[in-house]
């Protein structure tokens, strides 16, 4: 009887854990926030504005990318971020980027 509540409980166990997959969380590179919309204008104006890694630029950007929890619509500013971005996308805005991952910062 003892025999078979362990193997009972044994089985249990290894059916009721769940696994977390941790090869899907994402690395992000840069820490910083977005400061609000930019209302300038101008050729390399427009979107939005933000700051990272302690730099002294402002980015712009234009928008997030479509798996984002973000929206910027109805948002109040500064928006505390983590971010994977690429800078440069445009050979005539150079303060123009692309986010490629984003999520809110603690």
């Amino acid at each position: 009887m003892r025999l078979t509540i362990l193997i009972c409980f044994l089985m249990g166990s290894l059916f009721s854990c769940n696994r977390v997959d941790d090869d899907t969380a994402i690395d992000f590179e840069s820490e910083g926030e977005i400061i609000g919309r930019d209302a300038s204008l101008c050729a390399c104006c427009g979107g939005y504005q933000a700051k990272f890694d302690n730099r002294e630029e402002i980015f712009q950007f234009s928008e997030l990318p479509e798996e984002s929890d973000i929206v910027l619509s109805n948002s109040n500013f500064p928006i505390k971020i983590r971010a994977n971005w690429t800078e440069g996308v445009s050979d005539a805005c150079s303060l123009f980027i692309s986010i490629e991952d984003i999520e809110l910062a603690d």
